[in-house]
Parts: C-alpha cells; structure tokens; sequence
C-alpha cells in the first residue's frame, strides 16, 4: 500500500475485559489524533481466554473487531483443538478447565473458523503488515517455545528468511523487542513501567553471566523507531490482561503499576515504521471481583467427570456431579485468591 497505516497489536488479553475495553478506547483516541478516524486495524496475537473470568466477551470482541486473530496455546485447549490436557502449568488447571466448560459452542465454532496459527497464511502475501511474521510464539514455523531473553532470541532472529523483517509474538508477556546485535548477539529492549522514570536507569543495563549480555530500557507512551532498521526484530506487545514484568527491571525504584499493555504500529512508506508501546490504566477490581464471584457452570456429566479425575485426581468415584461441581469450585477460588488476583494487583515498592 501507498498510505500510513495504524495497527493495534494486541495480546494475551486473558479473559481480562475491563482491560481490552481501556486497550481499545486508548487505541481509538490515538488513531483521532494520528488522523485515522475508524480507528487503527487491531490485531490478536492469541491467549484471548484463561486466567480471567469473561472469556465469551473477549472473544466476541476479538472475532468482532480483529483483522487478524493468531490462536495461543490457551485458546486451543478451550476451543477443544488439542485432546484433554491443557497445554498449560498444572495449578492453573482449574481455570482452564472452568473456561473450556463456560465458552459457547458457537463462539468456539466461530474460533476455529476465523483463528489461524500464524500470519500470513502460508503461500500468501497479505497487504496487512507486509514484513511481518506473527504467530504466539516468535517462531518461523510456529511451534511452542518462549523467547525471554537475547540467547533465545539469537536464533529466531537468524533463522528469519528474506520474506520477514520482524515477527510480532505474545506468550511470555514481557513488553519490548530484541534486534539482531554484532558479532552474532542479540540485543533486548525491555519497556519500563510507565511511572519506572527512565532517568534512573542507565543506557544499557547488565544481566551477568559468562557472556557479555545487556538489555537496554524503553520509555511506554512514546513514539520510537527501531534502533537499527536494517535489523532483524522481534517485537512482543506485551500483555493486556496479565501483565507480567521481566526479572532482571529492578523494581527498588518504582512501584509496579501493572497495566494494560499493547503496541501500536505505524507503517509509513516514506518514513518506515514507528512503534509506541502502550501502557494503559484499567480498573482491575472490576476483574478481581468477578473472579471472587466465579461459578462452576452447568455441564454434561461426563464433562465434570473428566475435569475431575484431572484436577481432584483423588476420591472421585461415586461422588454426584453436583458435589463435584462444587469440589471444582472449591479449587477454581482457592486459585483465584492465591494467583489470579495478587497477580493483577499493583504492588508499591517502598
């Protein structure tokens, strides 16, 4: 295409609907003021469900509003594409389990109908974000794996063939980039939290270890440019709906504030491309008092029975469906309290 173009890269969004609502109302104030009145063209790069308790509203938005939608490993096991163990961590088991039995059928259908693994669709081109590989996981063939520091960005930057000059991934929800460095490093780019002040850190921060390895700060709520354009990148937006914040940000400086994260993209022909990672404010007690309220839903026994024998594991037999509904129950809240919550929560450093 000849004309600027807009994308809001979205991922991760969990569940968490009072967080895509802030994402999004934030994305069409930026898209008026850039001069693009209908909006941005959003983008979901997958985990849309668990973790959080509106799965069904976030998927409506997504199957409403994204012109791309990749799948992550959490919405596979809940549009039921995977047999019946969740692709994810063990505690977790009871929300994954909670979420597959509360979608509808037909917003499942439309799922699998609409969702893809990665972008663009092999032997493809696409006018949407020409140069961009996208699939949840950063690789070139979209297997699993994360990419969470420069040794595992190395090889996924190398491996790029001519076709891409960056891949835009989620699932390990940390907000930055990593580009191809010298002498075959990668570089890590890491944005701070909004309220971190970036003056407290300097130009590039040491992690330790036997190799030489850096990350360097990034400002949210700007406009930057990649800093070698000619490199190779990958770009992970961060997450909407459970932001998560990498090891090595020390954090004695700043509270974590824990915000609604997203990434902005402008595509310009003449002047290349210009990203703005976002980090928005939302009410969070709005999603922590409906996970407090969470209820097992009403399903087929044999539905109960499997999700059963996974979580409970012991002393299942014979029980009455209700009292395993109420059993599941009892774990999904216990969850709730000791994870889901404190992980949504802002902590204030001292």
């Amino acid at each position: 295409g000849s004309k600027m173009e807009l994308y809001a890269v979205l991922s991760d969004i969990h569940a968490n609907y009072p967080a895509l609502q802030a994402v999004e109302a934030d994305a069409r104030r930026q898209a008026s003021l850039l001069g693009f009145p209908s909006g941005p063209r959003f983008v979901s790069l997958g985990d849309v469900v668990d973790y959080g308790p509106q799965p069904n509203e976030c998927v409506d938005w997504v199957l409403n509003h994204a012109d791309i939608a990749l799948i992550g490993n959490h919405d596979e096991f809940c549009m039921g594409l995977v047999g019946q163990m969740p692709m994810v961590e063990r505690q977790y088991w009871p929300i994954t389990w909670w979420t597959r039995h509360s979608l509808e059928a037909e917003s499942i259908q439309r799922m699998r109908q609409k969702w893809v693994r990665s972008w663009p669709p092999q032997d493809e081109t696409s006018d949407l974000l020409m140069g961009f590989l996208l699939n949840h996981y950063g690789t070139q063939d979209g297997s699993g794996g994360s990419i969470r520091g420069p040794e595992d960005a190395h090889p996924r930057l190398a491996g790029l063939n001519g076709t891409f000059h960056s891949v835009l991934f989620g699932h390990t929800h940390y907000q930055g980039f990593f580009q191809e460095g010298g002498l075959g490093q990668s570089e890590m780019y890491l944005v701070l939290p909004a309220d971190a002040g970036i003056e407290a850190y300097g130009e590039k921060i040491y992690i330790g270890g036997s190799q030489k390895r850096w990350w360097r700060p990034v400002e949210a709520n700007r406009w930057i440019e990649l800093p070698n354009p000619f490199s190779h990148s990958l770009i992970n937006p961060g997450s909407v709906g459970q932001p998560r914040t990498h090891r090595v940000i020390d954090y004695s400086q700043c509270k974590v504030s824990k915000e609604a994260a997203y990434l902005l993209i402008k595509v310009d022909p003449l002047f290349g491309i210009e990203l703005n990672f976002r980090q928005i404010p939302y009410d969070y007690t709005e999603t922590t008092r409906r996970l407090h309220a969470l209820r097992w839903p009403e399903v087929e026994h044999e539905h109960i029975a499997l999700a059963s024998q996974q979580i409970l594991s012991s002393g299942v037999q014979g029980s009455t469906p209700n009292l395993l509904a109420g059993l599941l129950e009892d774990r999904l809240l216990n969850l709730a309290q000791t994870s889901l919550i404190p992980t949504l929560t802002p902590v204030y450093a001292g």
